[in-house]
């Protein structure tokens, strides 16, 4: 009696030592958030630049975040999913092309993605949401650094400006789980298998 009384008590701690690992991993799901919010005019030919990093804050940046929440370490977070978003709104409320990119510093710019996009709303407001694993662009995203831009295009038929109200990149991630964490969690996983082979 004594002896199963310790195998049910030794599996109850095995069974804790499973759900505390699986609850550290699957509960801890922060989301890292940075948003440029200065109100830029582009007329025909004119291009701002964001350069959004979740890591920490470039002092001699000449466009700065206005909400900054940079606490990401790629080294101890996973990112799992991404959200690039624009506000933007015309004065004269008249169609407007925007063309919006998203580039990797490397020789050079490169160019990941082009969007040439336009809106014709009653009140001149319009947002665009880039999911960027649509794009194919969610590997680009794990070291918490992107770089993206808005311009407004020439075009011949009307005169193309608008205002950028703000730009935002919204990151959830997890937390890569730690050596400890991974053994405690393995340590329960093998003593609850062995228990299920020996108890009766």
């Amino acid at each position: 009696m004594v002896a199963k009384l310790k195998k049910i008590i030794l599996f109850i701690l095995l069974s804790l030592f499973v759900s505390f690992g699986t609850y550290t991993n699957a509960h801890a799901t922060p989301i890292f958030y940075e948003e440029f919010n200065q109100d830029i005019f582009l007329n025909s030919g004119d291009e701002v630049i964001y350069k959004f990093n979740l890591t920490g804050i470039n002092s001699s940046c000449t466009l700065c975040p206005s909400t900054d929440e940079t606490e990401y370490n790629p080294d101890l977070w996973t990112p799992t999913d991404a959200l690039l978003s624009f506000d933007l709104f015309s004065f004269d409320k008249s169609n407007e092309k925007i063309k919006i990119e998203v580039k990797l510093k490397g020789d050079g710019w490169v160019k990941l993605f082009r969007e040439i996009l336009s809106f014709d709303e009653e009140d001149g407001i319009v947002s665009f949401d880039f999911n960027l694993s649509d794009y194919d662009l969610f590997d680009e995203i794990r070291d918490g650094k992107l770089v993206a831009s808005i311009s407004a295009p020439d075009v011949i038929s009307f005169t193309n400006d608008f205002n950028v109200g703000n730009a935002s990149l919204q990151v959830s991630a997890t937390p890569i789980p730690e050596p400890a964490t991974l053994i405690l969690y393995i340590t329960g996983v093998l003593g609850i298998a062995i228990l299920r082979v020996v108890l009766p």
